[in-house]
């Protein structure tokens, strides 16, 4: 598998664990793709990251409505 795109964000939730919010685009040797949510993954090869840094932590917070965990913007 290749990765073809990788974007997302890191956040700190309420219990000041690091949280990763990934989407992902992966392709086989036939160039077939498939995408959605990652949540486990090993590179068995180089995998060219840019990171780019926010200006204050990005923080999660429970949403009671939802049940979600939401990005506090």
């Amino acid at each position: 598998m290749e990765v073809v795109s990788l974007t997302g964000n890191i956040a700190i939730d309420e219990q000041d664990r690091i949280i990763f919010h990934l989407r992902g685009v992966f392709a086989d040797d036939e160039h077939q793709t498939i995408g959605g949510h990652v949540k486990d993954s090993v590179a068995g090869a180089p995998v060219e990251l840019f990171v780019h840094r926010a200006y204050r932590p990005m923080q999660r917070v429970h949403d009671n409505e939802t049940g979600l965990q939401i990005l506090d913007v």
